[in-house]
């Protein structure tokens, strides 16, 4: 098959990522899917079996072949130093032949279907790699007098090629030209050194836009395409060794799927949940890598600070301390959930994981400053969501010291840059006229800071402590012309959908300052416990995942509104120092 086999551009891309698979488990997110796509019936999958015995089935289904016959299909997968059948793979003390051996002597029961016991049994080898031909008298001797003529079959490379294309990328992702050409581009621009990686956007917008369906067949190729592309971008940002693309392209596909799961109402829809489940999957599987490779050295001293980035450095240092913050929190929030994203992992002692979540959150941001130098109004976002994740603790008893040294930094370093720079955090979002005004020291027309929210958001987390000393140092350190506002939800629309299909700046209306700070604490700690925080009930977070909707924030920059904070406030006592 292999020298006859002529590959088109769509099967060279195949080809590229069935053969940067290196472990076995990279198959885990697409291979079930093939199947499914091909019209069996999965019954167990290697994930699901995860650190027990599988006895030569990494995957088991049920399904017809070519004749009508129906068969239980036991499918061993070997990949990366074992994608190939030769002497070393074949006889290993885990390798290819004792894998079979145990897949056809190993009995397997399964209750979920009444006739499946009775079904004869096919045995198939799936590896992205050849049988070496050296090797190959060996190997089809070896199937010969342990198999009958159809109870065993082996998918090289070339199958795999074929069937993927087939079934996956032509079905899914490859469907029409701008698919094509949109993802060959996402590809190549992967790696590319100041991506914005707008080409997911547009790809994504495609697929969502003309490939949609709400039931059927299509609807379970529409979210085929999305696992497609999550598990595609994911493995070749492994190979790059740029695990930072695929973190943000993989955001960026959970919040658009959702986004769009939410506009169609599918939020308690079981397959829509159970396949929307397999993509938070593979983005905190995403986030996994990615913190264990660099977080042991973001905590160093200044681990954050690049320190060949020059001049940049004035502002880079704080935005990207954010953006790891942010990132961070997220994936501590959505842990618990980790397993199966339906429910929390079993056995997880959730108190024990929080506080060692909070020690390495705290770790972090004291050998960063930079995660207390907020530069932009939206850094205020970060800042909430860290002090909601320490206020799970009955308002902060065991960290309020920590928490309270941290809202004095933030609030010092803001009034350092105005003094020495002459400027207030900038409202918006585009990072380019902040380097602008920070490299040249001319302000541009375009940056606006006469407008807070992240100043009057500090100062009622200041308010649910409590914290009398820091509201009467800083209460009137801030130029009275400035116009410190709260955002609340904007009634007569769907928030919840706004935050998620992007910057929603229309979603909001404020709650104005107008005469500043009250002189004390309590007048305005009594002026917020009565004020109006409108609440809303989230369908985000009755789907079972809260820890998404702090995703979106966070990736949108959109603001929280009060009512997340605001509700500690009757319940915290005094906390001066």
């Amino acid at each position: 098959m292999g020298a006859n086999f002529q590959m088109g551009a769509n099967s060279i891309i195949v080809k590229e990522y069935l053969e940067s698979l290196k472990e076995d488990k990279e198959l885990d997110y697409l291979f079930p899917l093939l199947l499914s796509l091909m019209g069996f019936e999965v019954i167990t999958t290697a994930k699901e079996s995860k650190g027990q015995s599988q006895y030569g089935k990494d995957v088991v289904a049920i399904g017809k072949d070519e004749n009508g016959k129906t068969w239980r299909y036991y499918f061993q997968i070997k990949a990366g130093d074992a994608k190939d059948i030769n002497d070393r793979t074949f006889n290993d003390e885990n390798g290819i032949r004792s894998s079979l051996l145990q897949a056809k002597d190993t009995l397997l029961i399964d209750s979920t279907r009444v006739d499946f016991s009775s079904l004869p049994i096919k045995i198939i080898l799936v590896h992205p790699g050849i049988l070496k031909e050296n090797f190959r008298p060996v190997f089809e001797g070896f199937i010969k007098q342990n198999f009958k003529e159809d109870e065993f079959e082996h998918w090289n490379i070339y199958k795999l090629i074929s069937l993927f294309e087939e079934y996956l990328f032509n079905e899914c992702l490859l469907i029409d030209n701008e698919s094509y050409k949109l993802f060959k581009k996402l590809l190549v621009l992967l790696d590319a050194p100041g991506s914005d990686f707008k080409d997911i956007h547009l790809l994504l917008d495609h697929l969502i836009k003309n490939h949609a369906a709400l039931s059927g067949r299509k609807f379970q190729k529409f979210f085929a395409s999305f696992h497609l592309i999550a598990a595609v971008i994911l493995q070749f940002s492994k190979e790059a060794n740029n695990l930072h693309a695929a973190r943000e392209c993989l955001t960026v596909l959970l919040l658009k799927v959702w986004a769009w799961i939410l506009r169609s109402k599918l939020e308690t829809d079981k397959f829509a949940l159970g396949e929307f489940r397999k993509l938070l999957k593979i983005h905190y599987d995403c986030l996994d890598l990615y913190f264990h490779k660099t977080f042991s050295i973001a905590v160093s001293k200044n681990g954050l600070f690049a320190e060949r980035a020059g001049m940049y450095e004035t502002i880079g240092y704080p935005v990207r301390s954010f953006e790891y913050l942010s990132y961070l929190l997220y994936y501590f929030h959505a842990m618990p959930y980790s397993f199966d994203f339906e429910s929390a992992v079993p056995g997880l002692d959730i108190p024990k994981l929080r506080n060692t979540q909070k020690e390495a959150l705290i770790s972090l941001i004291s050998s960063n400053d930079g995660c207390s130098r907020p530069l932009i109004d939206y850094h205020s976002i970060p800042i909430v969501i860290l002090f909601l994740f320490f206020a799970e603790e009955e308002i902060l008893e065991t960290h309020l010291a920590f928490i309270a040294n941290y809202l004095i930094n933030v609030l010092d370093n803001i009034l350092l840059v105005k003094s020495v720079a002459k400027r207030y955090p900038m409202l918006g979002t585009n990072l380019k006229i902040l380097a602008e005004y920070s490299v040249e020291e001319k302000k541009p027309n375009e940056y606006l800071d006469k407008t807070s929210i992240l100043i009057p958001t500090v100062f009622e987390l200041i308010s649910v402590i409590n914290h009398e000393y820091v509201y009467g140092r800083y209460k009137n350190k801030f130029d009275k012309e400035l116009s410190l506002q709260i955002p609340h939800p904007l009634k007569g629309m769907d928030f919840e959908q706004k935050i998620f299909d992007g910057y929603a700046d229309n979603a909001y209306y404020v709650e104005a300052f107008v005469e500043g700070f009250p002189a004390t604490l309590k007048e305005y700690r009594d002026k917020l416990i009565n004020s109006k925080a409108d609440q809303i009930a989230f369908r985000t977070d009755a789907a079972g995942f809260p820890f998404l909707r702090l995703l979106a924030h966070l990736y949108y920059k959109n603001e929280l509104t009060p009512f997340e904070w605001r509700k500690w406030l009757k319940n915290s006592g005094s906390a001066n120092t």
